[in-house]
Parts: C-alpha cells; sequence; structure tokens
C-alpha cells in the first residue's frame, strides 16, 4: 500500500479549515482506495472582542503540522479550495498553497469550494444539490452540483454544473422552491457559523428559517477525504497560471487590471 499525504486548504467560507489527508492505493495502481484525516483545524477568523476578521493561515498551517507531528517535507501535494468566496480570503489561500508546493516541488490540486460543502453531506448517486453562499451586499453565489456515480470504484463523483451566479437573497428564496433536489446555504446571514440544509427533494414553499435545519459546524476541508479520487483523477493544475474563482473581483484589482491591460497576477 502506497500513502501519500496531502495538505488541503479551505478559506472561502465563513469557517475556514483546514486539514492533512493521508490517502492509500495499491502498489501500482493509481486507483485512490482509501483516505483519512490525520488532523484537521477550523480557523478563528474574527477577533472575539472586535469581531474583526483576521488571516493566520500560515501559523495555522505550521500548528496543524506540529500538532500532526507530519513534516511538510512529507507532502505529497496541497489541495486548495479554489471558491468561490471572499476575494482577500481566497487569494491568502492560494498563496500559501502555491508558496508551499513551489517550495517543496509538489503539485497543487483545486476543487470547487460548492463540492466540498455538499461533501459534508451524505452524499447520494444522481442527486442535485444548489448550493448557497454568502457573497456579501445581500447576495449569495448560487451553484448547482450534481453527483454521479464514478464509473471506477464506485465512487460518488459530485461536479459543478454551469457556470457560479450572483443572486440577491430575496430572488434566492423564490428560486430556491423551484429546484428539484436539495439545497445547502452556507450564509452566514441565515444561520451564523452553521450551514443549512433543506431535505425536502420537492422544495416546496420559500427558502425561510422555518424550513432550514441546522447542520453543526464541519471541518470542511476534511470533507476532501470523500473525494480524494476524483480530486487527484481530475490532476494537477499550473502552479504559475491558476487562480482561485473569487465570483466578484476587489475594486481594488478591478483598478489595477483596467490600468495595466492584464490580470493582476497572483
Amino acid at each position: 500500500m502506497v500513502k501519500e499525504i496531502f495538505l488541503v486548504i479551505e478559506a472561502s467560507t465563513s469557517e475556514p479549515s483546514i486539514a492533512l489527508i493521508q490517502s492509500g492505493r495499491v502498489d501500482g495502481d493509481d486507483e485512490v482506495s482509501t483516505s483519512a484525516v490525520i488532523a484537521s483545524a477550523i480557523l478563528h477568523t474574527r477577533d472575539p472582542i472586535t469581531g474583526a476578521r483576521s488571516e493566520p493561515l500560515a501559523p495555522e498551517v505550521q500548528k496543524l503540522f506540529q500538532d500532526s507531528d507530519v513534516t511538510p517535507d512529507q507532502l505529497s501535494g496541497v489541495v486548495c479550495a479554489s471558491g468561490p468566496g471572499g476575494f482577500t480570503s481566497l487569494r491568502g489561500a492560494a498563496a500559501v498553497a502555491k508558496g508551499m508546493c513551489s517550495s517543496l516541488s509538489i503539485p497543487l490540486y483545486s476543487v470547487p469550494t460548492p463540492v466540498l460543502l455538499v461533501a459534508s453531506i451524505q452524499l447520494h448517486e444522481h442527486d442535485r444539490y444548489v448550493v448557497a453562499q454568502d457573497a456579501g451586499r445581500n447576495e449569495s453565489y448560487v451553484s448547482v452540483v450534481e453527483i454521479m456515480g464514478e464509473p471506477k470504484g464506485g465512487h460518488t463523483l459530485p461536479r459543478v454544473v454551469g457556470d457560479v451566479s450572483i443572486v440577491s437573497n430575496e430572488l434566492l428564496q423564490e428560486f430556491s422552491s423551484n429546484v428539484n433536489g436539495f439545497l445547502l446555504n452556507s450564509n452566514e446571514s441565515s444561520a451564523p457559523h452553521t450551514s443549512s440544509a433543506v431535505g425536502n427533494s420537492d422544495l416546496e414553499g420559500n427558502l425561510s428559517e422555518d424550513n432550514l435545519s441546522a447542520v453543526q459546524p464541519v471541518n470542511i476541508a476534511a470533507c476532501a477525504s470523500r473525494l480524494m479520487p476524483s480530486i487527484l483523477s481530475d490532476g494537477v493544475v499550473d502552479l504559475n497560471a491558476w487562480e482561485p474563482t473569487y465570483g466578484r473581483l476587489a475594486e481594488a484589482q478591478v483598478k489595477w487590471e483596467a490600468q495595466h491591460g492584464r490580470k493582476l497576477p497572483v
């Protein structure tokens, strides 16, 4: 059995998290057969007094290594959630992930945040999920995730279908009543520090506090252990070219790119 360790970084939700995951595969076979969480942590991103956000990602990653007795040189790769989500958080996570991969000469993998959110609940083949993430300004990033059975190994394989949309929270309530599937809502305005899921397959009626059932906070990064076969089979991303899916660019970046006529490098 060949065992590999991966660092997973998720910084695009209201509860950013990190995890060390060990995956195993039979020697000579590329198919991952087992995955287990070695260590994980939910990051404390709000000052307990002021409530202001902070991003202590690099020190938290270092602490995770120390607490788990794993050293960075044991890593086989880094998995970074690609968003959508907050610009500053995603950019910081990408910088840490790319920096580690570059210094350690290991590959970088990415996984869409809506896929990780869906993986935090029980997966069923051929289900469809609508994932809503807080986008600020009383709006949400809305993605559709479908789960299909993978031909090899029988793994459930979530995939984002179509483009991410930015929808007002008022319209989201009307939109959710017309979806045949589940709705996973990670908006802080609906349920602070939790994710909420609607389990009614018909989703009759509008989304409201009355039909949201709160789910205990989970380490979203650790949920990647359920998806490692598909994450690794998707292949590595280009370390120089890859950027997260911000959903909405910061105004400062928009001005910089307009002035320089090119994308702001990550």
